[in-house]
């Protein structure tokens, strides 16, 4: 009987930080892209704002934030600020 293979684990949708969008990104350091999001009012310095929890982009969870990884990837796009764009 062949052995069970372990089903590998999907990259989770919430991140915990933006550090795995910045290379998605064209800003060069975690602070600009910090003033970026502070500059759409997503953010203020250290936890997300209630605009980025009320429009589902940020989401609380047993005291820690998380940020959707679609609708973050979808913002920067939107405003021409991922490289891929």
């Amino acid at each position: 009987m062949p052995a069970k293979q372990r089903q590998a684990r999907p990259q989770s949708k919430w991140l915990t930080t933006w550090r795995r969008l910045l290379c998605a990104s064209t800003f060069d350091s975690l602070d600009e892209l910090q003033a970026f999001l502070e500059e759409l009012e997503l953010h203020n310095g250290d936890i997300p704002t209630s605009e980025a929890f009320r429009r589902g982009i940020a989401k609380s969870h047993r005291g820690k934030f998380f940020w959707n990884l679609g609708k973050c990837t979808r913002l920067l796009r939107a405003h021409a600020k991922c490289a891929d764009s």
